[in-house]
Protein backbone atom coordinates (compact mmCIF):
# COMPACT_ATOMS: atom_id res chain seq x y z
CA UNK A 1 0.00 0.00 0.00
CA UNK A 2 1.18 3.41 -0.61
CA UNK A 3 0.39 6.62 0.44
CA UNK A 4 -1.52 7.62 -3.27
CA UNK A 5 -4.22 4.13 -2.39
CA UNK A 6 -5.12 6.17 1.17
CA UNK A 7 -5.56 9.59 -0.34
CA UNK A 8 -7.49 7.64 -3.09
CA UNK A 9 -9.81 5.71 -0.46
CA UNK A 10 -10.65 8.88 1.33
CA UNK A 11 -11.48 10.87 -1.82
CA UNK A 12 -13.76 8.12 -3.21
CA UNK A 13 -15.52 8.35 0.00
CA UNK A 14 -14.22 4.89 1.58
CA UNK A 15 -16.51 4.78 4.61
CA UNK A 16 -13.79 5.11 7.46
CA UNK A 17 -13.64 1.51 9.19
CA UNK A 18 -11.75 1.14 5.58
CA UNK A 19 -9.93 4.16 5.91
CA UNK A 20 -8.43 3.31 9.64
CA UNK A 21 -7.69 0.00 8.47
CA UNK A 22 -5.30 0.94 5.11
CA UNK A 23 -3.97 3.59 7.21
CA UNK A 24 -3.18 1.64 10.30
CA UNK A 25 -1.87 -0.84 7.79
CA UNK A 26 0.32 1.65 5.81
CA UNK A 27 1.75 3.45 8.84
CA UNK A 28 2.71 -0.14 10.81
CA UNK A 29 4.41 -1.01 7.24
CA UNK A 30 6.74 1.91 8.27
CA UNK A 31 7.48 1.00 11.88
CA UNK A 32 4.89 3.10 13.37
CA UNK A 33 2.95 0.46 15.13
CA UNK A 34 1.29 1.74 18.28
CA UNK A 35 -1.52 4.76 16.62
CA UNK A 36 -3.81 6.65 18.67
CA UNK A 37 -6.58 8.29 15.89
CA UNK A 38 -8.51 11.29 17.77
CA UNK A 39 -10.87 13.00 15.68
CA UNK A 40 -12.88 15.48 17.87
CA UNK A 41 -16.34 16.43 16.52
CA UNK A 42 -16.87 20.60 16.18
CA UNK A 43 -20.62 20.24 17.27
CA UNK A 44 -18.95 18.61 20.78
CA UNK A 45 -20.32 15.59 19.98
CA UNK A 46 -18.31 12.49 21.46
CA UNK A 47 -14.66 12.10 20.11
CA UNK A 48 -13.69 9.24 17.32
CA UNK A 49 -10.76 7.32 19.02
CA UNK A 50 -9.48 4.46 17.13
CA UNK A 51 -6.07 2.89 18.33
CA UNK A 52 -4.08 -0.05 17.66
CA UNK A 53 -3.27 0.13 21.18
CA UNK A 54 -3.80 -3.55 22.78
CA UNK A 55 -7.48 -3.35 24.22
CA UNK A 56 -6.06 -3.98 27.77
CA UNK A 57 -4.43 -0.62 27.47
CA UNK A 58 -7.88 1.09 26.87
CA UNK A 59 -9.33 -0.71 29.38
CA UNK A 60 -6.49 -0.35 31.92
CA UNK A 61 -6.91 4.03 31.03
CA UNK A 62 -10.99 3.95 31.33
CA UNK A 63 -10.66 2.09 34.43
CA UNK A 64 -7.98 4.40 36.01
CA UNK A 65 -10.20 7.62 34.94
CA UNK A 66 -6.57 8.54 33.12
CA UNK A 67 -8.92 10.59 29.83
CA UNK A 68 -9.68 13.31 33.22
CA UNK A 69 -5.98 13.97 33.50
CA UNK A 70 -4.72 13.43 30.25
CA UNK A 71 -2.95 16.51 29.58
CA UNK A 72 -2.59 15.78 25.65
CA UNK A 73 -5.95 17.67 24.28
CA UNK A 74 -4.93 20.58 26.45
CA UNK A 75 -1.35 21.00 25.20
CA UNK A 76 -0.97 19.26 21.53
CA UNK A 77 -4.68 20.40 20.24
CA UNK A 78 -5.03 23.93 21.99
CA UNK A 79 -7.18 26.61 19.92
CA UNK A 80 -5.22 29.79 18.35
Amino acid sequence: MKSDDIYHLIASGADPETCWTATSEYLKAHGFDKIIYLRLDPQGLAPTIRTTMPKAFQQFYDKNGYQQDDPFLVYCLKSR
